[in-house]
Order: C-alpha cells, then sequence, then structure tokens
C-alpha cells in the first residue's frame, strides 16, 4: 500500500469527507430550481436548511481539495475521488427519497458534512503527516490502472443493467481519464 498512497490514513478521510461532498451534492443538486423542491422541504425554513447545506458544502468541498492538495499523491486523488463520484449515485439511490427530501433529511446531511469537515480539521492530520519522497512504482502503477479498469467495466455494466444511462455514460468516461491521469500528470512531492 506505500507505494501506492504512504498516507493511507489521510486517504481515508479524504474518501470520507469526499464521499459526504458527493452525496451532498448529489442531494442538494435536486432542490434547484426552488419549484422542484418536495412539498416538505418548501417555505422559508426548507430554503434556509438548502441555503445551508449549500454553503456548507462548497466549504466542504474547499477544504477537501485544500486537503488532498497539501496531503496526498495526485493520483490517489484522481482514483480514489474518481471512484467514490461513480458509486455515490447508487448509495444516494438507496435512501428513500420520502427521507432524503425532508427536513430531518437536510438537517442530518448537514450534520453530516460538519462530522466530515471536523475529520479534516482533527488531530488525525498530525498523524498523517508524512514524508513522499519516492514516486509509485512502475509495477504498483500497472496494477492499479488494470483493478481501476476493471472495476470501472463491472460498474458499467451494473449500472447498464439496472437501466441507468446517465452514470453508465460518466463511468465509461471518467475511468480512462482517471487512468490517463495517474501516467501523465507528475506526482507532488515534499520536501
Amino acid at each position: 500500500m506505500a507505494g501506492i498512497e504512504p498516507n493511507s490514513l489521510a486517504l481515508a478521510l479524504f474518501a470520507a469527507a469526499f464521499a459526504a461532498c458527493c452525496l451532498s451534492f448529489f442531494t442538494l443538486v435536486g432542490m434547484f430550481p426552488p419549484s422542484a423542491r418536495p412539498q416538505s422541504i418548501a417555505g422559508v425554513a426548507g430554503a434556509a436548511l438548502v441555503l445551508a447545506n449549500l454553503a456548507l458544502l462548497v466549504i466542504l468541498l474547499a477544504g477537501v481539495a485544500l486537503f488532498a492538495h497539501q496531503m496526498l499523491r495526485w493520483t490517489s486523488v484522481v482514483v480514489v475521488g474518481g471512484l467514490i463520484f461513480l458509486f455515490i449515485p447508487a448509495v444516494f439511490q438507496a435512501i428513500p427519497g420520502a427521507w432524503r427530501d425532508s427536513r430531518s433529511g437536510l438537517a442530518v446531511l448537514g450534520l453530516v458534512q460538519i462530522a466530515a469537515l471536523a475529520l479534516l480539521l482533527s488531530p488525525l492530520q498530525g498523524i498523517t503527516a508524512s514524508q513522499r519522497s519516492m514516486p509509485m512504482p512502475f509495477p504498483i502503477k500497472t496494477a492499479l490502472s488494470i483493478i481501476v479498469l476493471l472495476v470501472a467495466c463491472a460498474a458499467y455494466f451494473y449500472q447498464d443493467s439496472i437501466g441507468q444511462h446517465g452514470p453508465k455514460i460518466a463511468i465509461m468516461v471518467l475511468a480512462p481519464f482517471m487512468v490517463i491521469a495517474m501516467w501523465i500528470f507528475p506526482e507532488v512531492t515534499r520536501k
């Protein structure tokens, strides 16, 4: 694992926080325009919850990007972030619509985002600081590329089997991008 990402605790923190970002994004995108909001979120209180969650999402996204830039290899961010973005729609669809489209659901979503921010700002950051002077070895990068493509193929056929056309196309575009980015973009090393 150290050849792929020597900072595995930071990678786990990034994965949890970015998953919260993606889940929040997919929830909030259904709340705009305001006329498309469910009846349970209509009104001033519902609009305030949506705007509060939107503000938390922007702050969390900025925090995740800064955390990833400071603590992780670019290749790890692209691969793990891409896989999370591909599979979060399945998690989103598993949450009952009546629950996620309610005021209590938006309140819980806000708490999830605050918890993710707390993870990024926690004392665990001190534990995750490490030196990254060695680039990822060629055999590990090759194996990781193959694994990403195999997982993407499985995700593509799974999305196709459940009749999801949009996520299927996203997988088809994003997976090759992740592999190409891992090989083309240089790894960031800290001194």
